[in-house]
């Protein structure tokens, strides 16, 4: 198969299918060998800023020596987009490739996966060629009945800022919203919640003493800006020291800044330290630039021109 054949191929299934998502995902990567069950996850919910916290810790992992696997959506260019490894997308060899692997698996199933499961199923199969030491895996829509909640429990699962998005699948208040992303929680995992979703935090603190789900609530009232410039920000967190760069400041840059800060410490990942060097390049999915810069979502201002910034750790 051709890279060409494969986009075909895989543009022509259907983009949204009857039933659950997660049973077909299931039965496409069973018959795949079960490529998800050998790799370390951390999954990544919520209605805005899942992308960008997504890109910012397949970056801090990257840079600490760790082997990322990425994976978002939608795309934005092409479909390779939404599968990267240390910041690079899937090449196309590897993509048809791997494209193959999967029609043949799809093939042999009555009900026919989507173009989102079977995206899902390359990217685990990639993944695990890679030897990812963790795949960074964004959440589709909703996380209860997603396809990518197929994962056995993550490192950390991660759930940004949740509003009325999709109520025809999801619910029609934020509590039932709440309770579908919640459904990433899995049992003893850790989880870090995004400290702005007061009015249903009470939902996914249930979730969590039910999974007996360690949980970590970021503070957004423990930024303290510290000193404004032109193009740049410096301000502390939790007593972290950061700098932030940017062209035009995206609102929710430093709360995300401590979600991830405070999802990566005390969870075992030994390289990301206080003292480590922090460098994390964010931009919209919708401009382009050069390495090592890297192309991601920015919710809040995914229509606007520009959401570029660089969160760098000082050193004092």
């Amino acid at each position: 198969m051709t890279y060409e054949q494969a986009i075909f191929w895989i543009d022509s299934r259907q983009w949204s299918g009857t039933g659950k998502g997660i049973v077909r995902s299931a039965k496409l990567l069973a018959l795949l060998g079960n490529p998800h069950k050998k790799l370390k996850f951390i999954h990544v919910a919520g209605t805005n800023g899942k992308g960008s916290v997504s890109a910012c810790l397949s970056k801090i992992l990257t840079v600490a020596g760790y082997r990322t696997g990425l994976y978002v959506s939608p795309h934005l260019v092409r479909f390779n987009d939404r599968i990267m490894y240390n910041g690079e997308e899937i090449g196309d060899r590897d993509f048809a490739r791997i494209a193959g692997q999967v029609r043949e698996a799809a093939e042999k199933m009555e009900d026919a996966p989507t173009v989102f499961e079977i995206m899902t199923a390359m990217g685990m199969l990639y993944f695990l060629e890679k030897a990812c030491d963790v795949v960074v895996l964004e959440v589709g829509m909703g996380g209860r009945l997603d396809s990518t909640n197929v994962i056995d429990a993550p490192e950390l699962s991660v759930i940004t800022s949740i509003g009325l998005d999709h109520t025809k699948e999801l619910g029609d208040t934020l509590e039932k919203i709440a309770f579908e992303k919640g459904g990433i929680i899995k049992e003893g995992c850790p989880v870090v919640i995004d400290g702005s979703n007061k009015a249903v935090l009470p939902v996914l603190e249930d979730i969590c003493r039910t999974k007996n789900a360690p949980l970590t609530v970021s503070r957004p009232e423990k930024i303290v800006r510290r000193a404004l410039g032109f193009g740049r920000e410096m301000f502390s967190y939790g007593g972290s020291k950061m700098r932030q760069s940017w062209w035009r400041q995206c609102a929710s840059c430093r709360k995300r800044a401590g979600i991830f800060l405070q999802g990566m410490r005390g969870q075992g990942w030994s390289r990301y330290t206080g003292r480590d060097v922090l460098k994390s390049s964010i931009k919209s999915r919708y401009l382009f630039w050069t390495a090592p810069t890297i192309r991601t979502a920015c919710a809040p201002r995914r229509k606007a021109s520009a959401a570029i910034f660089r969160i760098r750790k000082c050193v004092s």
